[in-house]
């Protein structure tokens, strides 16, 4: 008798959605404490054995990509702050049928490892970026170094992990002019950097989203001329234009406003091993614990294909509700 899983494409869902991009959780440790990703205090931090090993980790994402996984991104909490990770991202590259491997990263620890990072295999990196002003910087960060995250970007540049996406998080304070800011930084180098405006998301214990893309984005299409780009929508969540005298691509990513579930291809393997299928579920397949229980091939796929199949339609939050996302953005990531 054959599996349920082998009746069906095992990365689908009830809904008709196939996964192939997996985000990878190396740790739940940062080295900053972003207003919008968790709270001033931090949170509390599992332990050693909590965390999976590279080398279960590398299991995993061996088996995900059997079954259709193409695409992996590998993220924290801060992914940099944990050792290993150009061994770790070299291993990956020996993944056969793995197209892409890529990282966030708050860019503060970059600049002294970008050609590392790229000569071990990695292909791109995003890196949250959230203002170009110091002052600005250091409060939304509680303590960040803006130079430390250019710095980065910059050898990121160097290193050929371009372009380079930068993030910026549209807080309720983000003033149209520090936008246009960014824009025109990153327009020296269309080439290399794509700017990219993503509405907040209210994650447990952080305040509520606050500012909606819609009025920033009319306002920066009228400043830059910008032309919808349609070549390079793709089924990821931004929606992307170009500048129309240089051809920089700016990207805007809005999942309260304009709710992108309905072509969600991503996964999410958690520090601690949890298979998470929405941001807006707090269940979790514990694969680690299956793991470390000598469950077989077989089962795990039964058990990753079941909780694909089960995945929710979307979720909840939006700008008019007070829905919040059940985890934190740092565990999570992102």
């Amino acid at each position: 008798m054959s599996s349920r899983w082998q009746e069906r494409a095992p990365l689908a869902d009830r809904s008709g959605r196939q996964h192939s991009y997996l985000r990878v959780s190396v740790t739940d440790r940062c080295n900053q404490r972003c207003q919008y990703c968790m709270p001033a205090e931090g949170v509390a931090q599992k332990s050693h054995s909590d965390i999976l090993r590279y080398e279960e980790t590398l299991e995993l994402v061996k088996l995900f990509v059997e079954l259709g996984v193409r695409r992996v991104r590998i993220t924290g909490g801060e992914p940099l702050v944990r050792r290993g990770t150009e061994s770790f991202i070299a291993a990956l590259g020996q993944i056969s049928g793995l197209e892409e491997i890529s990282l966030t990263t708050n860019g503060t620890l970059l600049a002294d490892r970008a050609q590392a990072l790229a000569d071990a295999g990695l292909h791109r990196v995003n890196v949250s970026l959230d203002s170009l002003r110091a002052d600005r910087y250091e409060r939304i960060t509680r303590g960040g170094d803006l130079a430390a995250a250019i710095a980065g970007v910059q050898a990121a540049r160097a290193a050929g992990l371009t372009p380079v996406k930068l993030n910026t998080v549209v807080l309720p304070d983000l003033l149209a002019d520090e936008a246009r800011e960014i824009i025109l930084w990153c327009n020296a180098s269309p080439e290399d950097f794509i700017p990219r405006f993503i509405e907040c998301m209210p994650f447990q214990d952080i305040a509520a989203a606050g500012t909606a893309l819609t009025d920033l984005q009319k306002g920066l299409q009228r400043q830059f001329a910008l032309v919808a780009d349609e070549q390079v929508q793709g089924d990821g969540p931004a929606r992307y234009f170009r500048v129309a005298d240089s051809g920089l691509r700016v990207g805007f990513i809005a999942p309260l406003t304009q709710h992108f579930c309905s072509r969600c291809n991503r996964l999410r393997l958690t520090s601690d091993g949890r298979l998470v299928t929405c941001l807006g579920s707090r269940a979790g397949l514990s694969l680690r614990d299956m793991l470390r229980a000598g469950a077989s091939r077989d089962e795990l796929i039964e058990a990753i294909s079941d909780t694909i199949w089960n995945k929710v339609r979307g979720h909840a939050c939006a700008m008019d509700n007070d829905e919040h996302f059940p985890n934190t953005m740092s565990e999570m990531g992102g």
